[in-house]
């Protein structure tokens, strides 16, 4: 479902819980600040999210998909401190173009094989090992 460049943020767009089936959401190039009045947690199914290009401080991955997510778009946000919830076929993570990113030390992503992020980035060193050093833009 492509919801991207429509100028909404959570209030408008609502309760998405109900399509359990969907398989890819693009909600890039709006106005969100936050995700949870859209009960992402309940898309079983969701195995690409992309919110890059909104206006995100913080991310609550335990309002998330995590069943089967397997990429994870969060650029051009306005993020920072990323909290530990486990995304276990998590594959692809974007991360570039959001303030100082910094981990829980917790931070586990087990399937992750590709990352990008910023040079002021705080990647954990197991992480960074994980996925041989990573993308990191400048």
């Amino acid at each position: 479902m492509n919801l991207s460049d429509t100028g909404g943020d959570a209030d408008n767009y609502g309760d998405l819980s109900r399509l359990t089936h969907l398989q890819s959401l693009n909600i890039s190039h709006n106005r969100l600040t936050t995700l949870e009045a859209l009960h992402l947690q309940k898309l079983r199914n969701l195995r690409r999210l992309n919110i890059s290009h909104n206006q995100l401080e913080n991310v609550d991955f335990g309002e998330m998909a995590q069943d089967r997510l397997q990429v994870l778009n969060l650029s051009f946000n306005r993020l920072g401190h990323l909290t530990f919830a486990p995304l276990p076929h998590l594959n692809t993570l974007f991360l570039h173009r959001n303030y100082n990113v910094f981990f829980d030390k917790e931070f586990e992503l087990q399937d992750l094989r590709s990352m990008t992020f910023d040079k002021g980035t705080k990647v954990p060193d197991d992480l960074l090992k994980q996925i041989g050093g990573g993308n990191s833009e400048s």
